[in-house]
């Protein structure tokens, strides 16, 4: 894939379990994320040209809903620039279905003078 300088791609994978996929019972009360630094782990140090330059990753709790992610940067000598970002959204009790569901219909592209988003799919998972 050719990149125009500085363009950014962002590529958000939902994950609800290490299986990329679960559904909790709405009755569960709560639900646990995945480890934002195994999510990190899954972030490669390069791929292509690209090596990363930073990485972070964060997960966070409130009213009963957690949410784990990690994300990475990586750039080219080019100028390129790619942010991967991974999100674990299975704390979510009884959502996670309705989401799971609801996120394999979106289809979403946005473009800037600097990159682009855009949805797409990768080894049969939905992706943005």
């Amino acid at each position: 894939m050719h990149l125009p300088r500085r363009a950014c791609l962002m590529l958000t994978v939902l994950l609800f379990s290490v299986t990329f996929i679960r559904f909790v019972p709405a009755q569960e009360k709560t639900a646990t994320t995945i480890e934002f630094r195994k999510l990190k782990a899954l972030l490669p140090d390069s791929f292509g040209k690209f090596e990363r330059t930073s990485s972070s990753g964060e997960r966070s709790s409130a009213f009963g809903i957690s949410v784990s992610y990690a994300e990475a940067t990586y750039g080219n000598d080019d100028g390129g620039q790619i942010t991967i970002k991974l999100t674990d959204m299975g704390g979510m009790p009884g959502i996670s279905a309705m989401a799971s569901g609801a996120w394999a219909s979106v289809e979403m592209e946005r473009e800037t003078d600097t990159g682009f988003e855009r949805t797409t799919e990768y080894k049969g998972y939905k992706v943005m």
